[in-house]
């Protein structure tokens, strides 16, 4: 075909066609941009994944671990994904960051919800199961089946809900000091601690370069105080999860 027939071609193309295929071309190319704004996101994590010694793990391909899965924070909504995964050990301290988002919803009321999270393991301490909840995010809401709500102090309850399976084990580890540290975090902090693991998460915040030093900074204050108040706790039977228990979220 020549160059003044392909014009021709061109020029019978109803404008209906023309719409249409701009439309395609558009798509295509945000998809393309889209792409490449996911690509360079990617490699920045990464980046900041080797200037603090971790592995980085991406979206975590193999998935979390069972004994993480089953934790609260899962299980919220009809998809999860985990981003920007980045794991790290010293000292015998594990810690993974990433980030969780949560679909609610369906069709046009579906809603994607994003936390920053932080998972600590370590065999230096020994948790009972316990829910960190700020009221400014979950308001004052039940207590999950099989935990109770602890008595706290007026002004502290006002900002936070703590609930425990064993209440009495969890009110001698919630100390004045620990109730000050999380007073002092400069986000609404959330964590949930069982055995050897403590997640501590950012609520409604997605997983943000510029905000990780301070979310490091919230996350290991919480951490430290809570391995320090189990520490001083008489042993329990056990806060390791059964098999079952063990068993992921769906969508997990």
């Amino acid at each position: 075909m020549s160059a003044s027939q392909t014009i021709l071609a061109f020029a019978e193309i109803p404008p209906a066609i023309w719409v249409v295929g701009g439309l395609v071309a558009l798509m295509t190319l945000l998809a393309v941009l889209y792409s490449s704004v996911v690509e360079k996101k990617a490699l920045e994590f990464e980046e900041a994944a080797k200037t603090l010694n971790f592995e980085y793990l991406g979206k975590m391909p193999d998935g979390l671990p069972k004994d993480v899965a089953r934790f609260g924070i899962f299980g919220q909504g009809n998809l999860e994904q985990v981003d920007h995964a980045m794991r790290g050990e010293a000292n015998g301290i594990e810690v993974t960051l990433f980030q969780l988002s949560t679909t609610g919803g369906l069709g046009a009321h579906a809603r994607v919800t994003s936390q920053t999270v932080a998972c600590f393991r370590t065999d230096q301490m020994n948790l009972p199961w316990v829910f960190v909840r700020p009221n400014a995010v979950f308001g004052k809401q039940p207590a999950p089946m099989g935990m109770s709500e602890l008595r706290l102090p007026g002004g502290f309850a006002e900002r936070y809900s703590i609930c425990a399976e064993d209440v009495p084990r969890a009110e001698k580890m919630i100390t004045q000091q620990v109730m000050d540290q999380l007073s002092a975090s400069a986000g609404l902090v959330c964590a949930e601690g069982r055995g050897e693991i403590l997640i501590v998460y950012y609520p409604g915040r997605p997983f943000r370069l510029k905000d990780a030093p301070q979310f490091l900074q919230d996350a290991f204050r919480v951490f430290s105080i809570f391995k320090q108040a189990s520490a001083a706790l008489p042993p329990a039977s056990s806060s390791k999860p059964t098999e079952e228990e063990a068993e992921p979220s769906a969508g997990v």
